[in-house]
């Protein structure tokens, strides 16, 4: 996957964000909504950035979505374009409960697959997310959809979705690796 110059922009201004702290201050569930958003698209495109390297070792159906221009938002089920449950599944503790089943398919049980699947992710990253984030970067997931698919006036609970925000900007992070989101965003740029 190359990113696109609009990708890239996204990531840093995700990362700008992060710094500034500002999304913080106050309560406006549509404010939330729109950083869960973009925090949600640049995690994913960070995701898949980190996971290239690897993206020939999984099994054919994953490397197809991996090699795919970026993750969606959508919690459907879509078996073209690796959503953003899917990638919450690769991420996840290799001893969790799989959350996207229809992420793998072929030959192997599923749950071997969402094992090595894991396995593979962890090995590469250094790092799996545990059953509470897990939980609070579902939770971003499905605040987003609320937010977007249902008509107004759709309640979400705040107290729930700022641990759900912190969380995404957590992982965030972790994929930055070692040396920053400056440097992969450098990197980033370089191939755009």
């Amino acid at each position: 996957m190359t990113p696109t110059s609009a990708q890239t922009d996204l990531a840093q201004r995700f990362f700008e964000i992060i710094e500034s702290s500002n999304w913080t201050s106050g309560d406006d569930p549509v404010e939330l909504s729109m950083a869960i958003s973009l925090a949600m698209r640049a995690t994913g495109l960070l995701a898949l950035h980190r996971l290239e390297n690897i993206a020939g070792e999984f099994p054919a159906t994953i490397q197809t979505l991996l090699a795919g221009p970026t993750i969606t938002e959508a919690s459907v089920d879509s078996s073209e374009v690796l959503g953003f449950v899917d990638l919450v599944d690769l991420l996840s503790d290799k001893d969790l409960s799989c959350v996207a089943p229809n992420l793998h398919r072929g030959w192997q049980d599923k749950t071997q697959s969402c094992q090595n699947a894991r396995t593979l992710v962890r090995r590469e990253l250094n790092f799996s997310i545990d059953e509470n984030m897990r939980g609070r970067l579902l939770h971003a997931a499905q605040a987003n959809q609320r937010l977007f698919l249902l008509p107004d006036p759709a309640q979400l609970d705040l107290a729930l979705l700022k641990p759900a925000l912190l969380s995404l900007f957590d992982l965030a992070t972790q994929l930055a690796g070692e040396n920053g989101p400056a440097a992969l965003i450098s990197a980033l740029k370089e191939k755009t």
